[in-house]
């Protein structure tokens, strides 16, 4: 729901669609809401939110507001080259000032070095493959993580 063909990205070469990014604003039905601060960060939040007003960042919002942030979905490159969601992202984070873009991968994936250069904060997670019966399906590198599909 929310997700239309307008919030998608595209890189063409020579009239060939070569890279697509969907931007995914989940606000109406999923939200990520800032329930408080450290002591440091909480003293340190109107030094930032002037700083983003010069920088066109995105605020720290007061404590109980929601984080506004668009999330990655159905992404694909051809060959999997990376300066091509490099500039996917590069796009999406000057088209919507504002805005956090969330994207997922696996610590494997070629994409991996895109956000190289960009100023972007890396968290780590696990995720596990399970089964009902038997054995799990074979895991495999790089694992598809769409975190917008969370």
């Amino acid at each position: 729901p929310g997700l239309a063909v307008g919030d998608f990205l595209v890189a063409e070469r020579d009239g060939r669609l070569v890279a697509m990014m969907g931007l995914w604003d989940q606000a109406d039905f999923q939200r990520l809401r800032i329930a408080g601060y450290s002591q440091a960060v909480a003293l340190l939040r109107p030094l930032w939110n002037a700083g983003t007003l010069v920088s066109g960042g995105v605020s720290l919002p007061r404590p109980g507001e929601v984080l506004p942030l668009l999330k990655c979905t159905a992404v694909a490159c051809e060959a999997d080259d990376p300066a091509l969601l490099r500039a996917l992202l590069a796009t999406a984070l000057t088209e919507d000032t504002g805005r956090l873009v969330l994207v997922g991968m696996s610590a494997e994936d070629p994409l991996a070095p895109a956000v190289q250069g960009l100023r972007f904060r890396q968290d780590q997670g696990r995720h596990f493959l399970v089964g009902w019966e038997g054995e799990p399906p074979a895991w495999r590198e790089p694992f598809a993580f769409d975190v917008a599909r969370i």
